[in-house]
């Protein structure tokens, strides 16, 4: 019996998200998308836990840092990924990998797959990269 892997993407790109969603449901995840940062539309389009949270880091009415935080006090397990074109490190309080755009299909493919097989490691605040 195979667990069903839930991902998240919340991105205010639709040909971008669309494109996400549709590379991760080849690999067998199941996956929702939301383009807001309000926590009760999240909560309502996609009432699953997420596994993977994955996150424009800007967004419209608001910023994926704080749609993380507040995933991960309802959700603490999630494991979160900000999508950031920003060079810098960003102004996080909590543990996150970050996925500096542009990225490839295959680095994004790979980044969530291997999230997806454990629990969020729970670790100082900081950031880890990808791509860019």
């Amino acid at each position: 019996m195979s667990t069903i892997i839930n991902v998240t993407i919340v991105e205010d790109n639709l040909p971008l998200a669309e494109l996400l969603k549709e590379v991760l449901e080849e690999d067998g995840f199941y996956v929702c998308h939301v383009d807001t940062v309000s926590v009760q539309i999240f909560l309502a389009l996609c009432p699953e836990p997420p596994d993977v949270l994955v996150c424009d880091m800007n967004l419209p009415g608001g910023s994926g840092t704080d749609l993380c935080r507040e995933v991960l006090k309802r959700f603490p397990k999630c494991n979160p990924v900000l999508m950031s074109g920003d060079p810098g490190p960003l102004p996080c309080d909590f543990s996150v990998t970050v996925l500096r755009k542009p990225f490839t299909l295959l680095e994004f493919r790979h980044l969530v797959g291997e999230l997806a097989k454990h629990d969020r490691i729970d670790r100082s605040p900081g950031q880890s990269s990808l791509a860019g």
